[in-house]
This record gives C-alpha cells, structure tokens and sequence, in this order.
C-alpha cells in the first residue's frame, strides 16, 4: 500500500494502493461424468409426459449422456495487476485492472448426434483464454449536512479466444437446437460464437436462389453470425440525497454481441413481425439475386439475374425457419447491445426525533421499481437480451427459445431498527 509507504499528505491524493495476484486452482470432474448411471425413467406423452416413479411403480433408464472416465481436471491459472487511488479525502476514486486467464480443460456436455443413442459427451474441452480490463470511478461532488450526491461508473471489457480443442477437434458444438442455431467453439475464435445456415452467395456477393421458388439456396454448413459475449459493459449508478429524501438509480449498458431469438422466428411465421410487409406484401423478386444458368468451359458455374417472384402464396413459406433456412437467421440472430434503468428507488428517512418515540431507529420507507425502462437497437422489436431458458451458464449465451418476458417488478419496503 504506497499510501503507508510513502508521506502522501501534502498531496491532494489520500490513498494509493498497487496490487499484483496470481493462482493456479484445479477442479475436478463429479462422480456422474466419470461413471454412467441410472435416472428416473419417463414416458412421452401428447403434450407432456408421465414421470416415474407413478403409482408406486419405479422405473429407471440409462442416462442421456455418455461418462467419461478419462476426464482430466481442470486445470485454472490467472494473473492480475491492479491499481485503486483516491484523492480528496476519498472523495474522488478510481480502480483499474487488467487480467489474464487460461482455463485448460473446461469440461461440457458435447451435443453429439442423436443416432448414437446418445445426445452428449463429457469432455475436456481443450484451452481457453480469456484477456480484460476492469475500470470503475466513483465521485462524491456534493457533501453537505442537507445535500449529498454522489456516483460511481464501471467499464469491464473481456477478450475470449479457444487456443485449441482436445484432440485437434476443429469445432466443440456447447450447445445446440438441431437443424438450426449453433453456439460453437473454434480455434482462433471465441468459445461462444453462433453458427447458422445463410444464403449461398457469389463471389461478388450475390444471393443465390432457386430457379424454381425464387427462395434463396441455404449454405451447406452453418455460418459464423457472431460472437455471443458483448464487446464491453458499463454500468452508472447515482444517489442524490435532499434531507431526509433520498434518490437511487442505476444505468446497464452492454454493446455487441448477438443473440438467437426464437420468438422473432415465431412471429415472422405467423405474420406478425415488420420484415414480414416488406413490399407491402405484394409479389417482389429479391433483391441482388441471380440463378444459376450453367457451367463455363473451366466448369465453373454461370449467373443470370433472377426474375422469378416470391408471390402471396410463398410468403408463408418465405420468412420463418422451417421453410427458409438461408434467411431466417438474418432476422433470428439479433443484436445483443442493449442500455436499461436497472433499479429506481425513492426513500424517506424518519428523523431520530420523531421514531423514537415508538422505540424505533433508523426507520425508512422506500418505493423501488426494477427493469423499469429498456433501449435495444432498432431491429430488436421482439425480445430482452437477457431473457433466456437456456439455463445460466455458458448456454444462456445462445439466447432465447420462446421464453417469457423478463419480469418488471415494483415494490415498498419498510426498514427499523429496535
């Protein structure tokens, strides 16, 4: 701490503190990734399902996922170097740092293919980095017997990149929805990078469509649509007090980064989504399209401009996944960036004089709102980015799956002390 160090008192900065971390943690696999076992059997029904045990009858089934008996630990080292000064008399501060984290052998459930009798492996998935800064200010302007008001802002940044996958694998699916949006790992790449099918194109950048339908021709293998983690974050977070009343409110703001949203899907299918009255809904040909009209003599192929229209009929067909995998995942796959009011409360402190009285300190009444107002970029019309079913681990990052809004809450609260 240079502040104990070194006489700081004819300066305006009141503390001073450097610091420097390093550790090498191992963690290591649960008993039911090294060794298959038995879980509670079920039987499908029309819209649901009868779990076991029913009637006092148990039933049990061999596990969906394939153990692992190999599995090594994982093996987490992380060094960091960071700063925290005030000046003042602390009224003014700032807290940097910056990181460095290599986790080997992260272990995942790998989706695997369904024809195997299986849907998952456990595995170590190979090495990953992960490279940020942390920054955070925080500032009392005003400090008087009546008024007070400070705030504090944080800026966080992370750089992930998968240095190799076990094995010499090329991809690691992390988590999957057949036939359609993929969050996969990639050497040289992120470790949460969303993979899709898209529309085959020229080298000239033209979408390629079919003679037939006028319908864009999906690719062959998904492609690379984004990385799921945002670019950076920021938060804001104020407190304004006027006497006995008090103000609190506070700021997220997340940029980049993209997210699949089936709900877009859903309502691109069912007509009640904006790209869907694109032309007013009249017959169009799409736009920058050509069809292929042949081969030249070095057996490449030949385009001409395509002049078959996507008419009334097709437009069902033309907008939701099911029917077009070339375009769907344009409007699926969605801006992650967002800015909201994360909390806003409003609190009134009783003077000592008055609570008193009733044997009671310290008593408050506060009224608080939270998720109260949200900003996504334009073509977001449908969804929170952080609304997910996708559990809250790495695989939340996919996105959503028609899940429900994320919920505004509303409250009072009466604190005392006795």
């Amino acid at each position: 701490m240079a502040s104990n160090t070194f006489d700081l008192r004819s300066s305006p900065v009141s503390y001073l503190k450097f610091r420097a971390g390093y550790g090498k943690t191992g963690t290591s696999a649960t008993v039911y990734d090294i060794y298959p076992v038995l879980i509670a059997g079920s039987v499908p029904i029309p819209f649901g399902q009868i779990n076991f045990p029913f009637n006092g009858i148990s039933s049990f089934r061999i596990q969906n996922t394939i153990a692992n008996a190999s599995l090594k630990p994982v093996i987490t080292t992380e060094g960091e170097l960071g700063m925290e000064i005030r000046f003042l008399k602390g009224r003014i501060g700032l807290d940097a740092a910056v990181y460095d984290k290599r986790t080997d052998g992260q272990i995942f459930n790998v989706p695997i293919s369904p024809g195997s009798g299986y849907t998952a492996l456990v595995q170590n998935l190979g090495l990953v980095t992960n490279k940020g800064v942390e920054i955070s200010f925080d500032a009392k302007p005003v400090a008087s017997k009546n008024v007070t008001w400070s705030f504090n802002y944080n800026y966080t940044k992370n750089w992930n990149k998968v240095e190799h996958l076990t094995g010499g694998l090329q991809k690691v699916s992390i988590f999957q929805i057949i036939g359609s949006v993929e969050l996969d790992a990639v050497p040289g790449k992120t470790a949460t990078g969303l993979y899709a099918f898209g529309p085959q194109l020229t080298t000239d950048s033209k979408v390629i469509v079919s003679a037939t339908t006028g319908k864009p021709i999906p690719t062959t293998d998904r492609i690379y649509y984004g990385n799921a983690e945002n670019d950076y974050a920021m938060g804001f977070s104020n407190t304004l007090r006027f006497k006995d009343w008090q103000i609190n409110f506070s700021l997220d703001y997340r940029k980049g980064g993209v997210f699949y949203s089936k709900t877009a899907d859903q309502l691109a299918f069912t007509g009640n989504s904006i790209p869907t009255i694109y032309n007013d809904r009249r017959p169009f040909i799409l736009p920058n399209s050509v069809v292929q009209s042949g081969v030249d003599a070095q057996g490449k192929p030949v385009y001409t401009e395509n002049t078959t229209a996507i008419t009334e009929n097709n437009f069902q067909d033309f907008y939701s996944e099911g029917s077009n995998l070339a375009l769907a995942f344009g409007n699926d796959i969605l801006d992650r960036s967002f800015l909201k009011l994360r909390d806003i409360s409003i609190s009134y402190l009783l003077r000592e004089k008055a609570s008193s009285r009733i044997k009671i300190h310290n008593l408050s009444v506060t009224l608080y709102a939270r998720n109260l107002l949200l900003w996504v970029p334009q073509a977001n019309m449908y969804i929170d980015p952080e609304a997910s079913n996708f559990g809250n681990d790495l695989t939340s990052q996919l996105g959503a799956f028609e899940t429900a809004p994320v919920s505004k809450q509303f409250g009072i609260a009466l604190k005392a002390s006795f």
